[in-house]
């Protein structure tokens, strides 16, 4: 249902922003993109550094209104008149910071940027405030209210409002936070990536009570690690992690910025060779094996250049 939901709500638009992971790589598309379609991911860098600096401000008045379920677009308040039960649909739609695939990669990759291993679920939005804990899609549908320990998240935690970006591990009941947001109604939008792991890892091991399942918690909620971008770091992720849907890399300075961002990429396990030059053992390569008719276009454009070989697929 949940991917119902989210294939619905995309429509026509999903996918229009530069890497989108809602396209093929681009190192490994069959279809030739035109020239000066894209500028550099790390001139987009750059430039979106450059501009959360200048945007740095206050967002408490943005987390206390997701918090309260109040919303700041006139479009879908018009929509919703006074006595229509519930409330617009969609009014958390498009709150996550997304990636992009990582593409170019950065000189500072092994010093200015974190991998987090990213397991296989759904991601989602949790809000917990007012007394409740309300779960929403990426596209902002809120498909589970229920009980929880977090700040704001039931009758016995009804002070202050929690906002968690999560993956929703169904077959574990666990949430996995890849970000905090906010704690206690303190946002965190402006705090970079660094600050908000350290943030989450302190507040969630001080509370091992979010952890266990209980009728008022009857969700599990777990930190994912980050790690240095090394090679070594890499190769273990992927030994030691039996569900993994990808790695997301984090620059340490990033904001909370909804939407998608080219400070925050992602590859599949098997693009960790072609796209990063890590050497995996052979047992890694088996264990994520490249997908069929998946090419590395960047080859074969050098082969043609050089009258080498000619693949069927150009």
């Amino acid at each position: 249902m949940d991917d119902i939901l989210d294939s619905l709500a995309g429509g026509f638009t999903i996918g229009s922003e530069q890497n989108s992971i809602h396209q093929e790589h681009p190192r490994f598309s069959q279809y030739k993109r035109k020239a000066g379609q894209d500028n550099s991911q790390i001139d987009r860098r750059a430039e979106r550094l450059t501009w959360q600096r200048s945007r740095r401000g206050d967002l408490s008045n943005h987390a206390r209104g997701l918090a309260a379920g109040q919303w700041e677009s006139d479009e879908e308040v018009d929509e919703w008149k006074p006595g229509d039960p519930g409330r617009p649909p969609r009014s958390y739609k498009d709150q996550l910071m997304l990636s992009e695939w990582l593409v170019d990669v950065p000189s500072d990759f092994t010093t200015e940027w974190v991998v987090v291993p990213s397991p296989t679920g759904r991601r989602n939005l949790i809000v917990a405030a007012n007394g409740t804990t309300s779960c929403y899609t990426r596209s902002g549908y809120c498909i589970r209210r229920f009980p929880s320990l977090l700040p704001g998240g039931s009758r016995r935690q009804r002070g202050g409002f929690t906002l968690l970006d999560c993956i929703w591990d169904e077959s574990n009941n666990i949430f996995y936070i890849i970000d905090l947001i906010s704690w206690k109604s303190h946002p965190l939008y402006d705090s970079d990536r660094d600050c908000r792991y350290f943030l989450s890892t302190s507040r969630f091991s001080e509370s091992p009570e979010l952890q266990v399942v209980s009728s008022i918690n009857p969700h599990i909620y777990k930190v994912l690690p980050q790690y240095d971008c090394t090679n070594s770091n890499i190769c273990d992720i992927l030994s030691n992690y039996s569900d993994l849907d990808g790695l997301l890399f984090y620059h340490r300075s990033v904001h909370y910025t909804p939407g998608q961002t080219p400070l925050v990429t992602w590859l599949k396990p098997w693009m960790v060779t072609t796209v990063l030059g890590v050497d995996l053992p052979q047992e890694l390569i088996d264990k994520y094996p490249t997908p069929p008719q998946t090419v590395d276009m960047e080859v074969i454009e050098t082969d043609k250049d050089t009258n080498n070989a000619v693949s069927d697929m150009t």
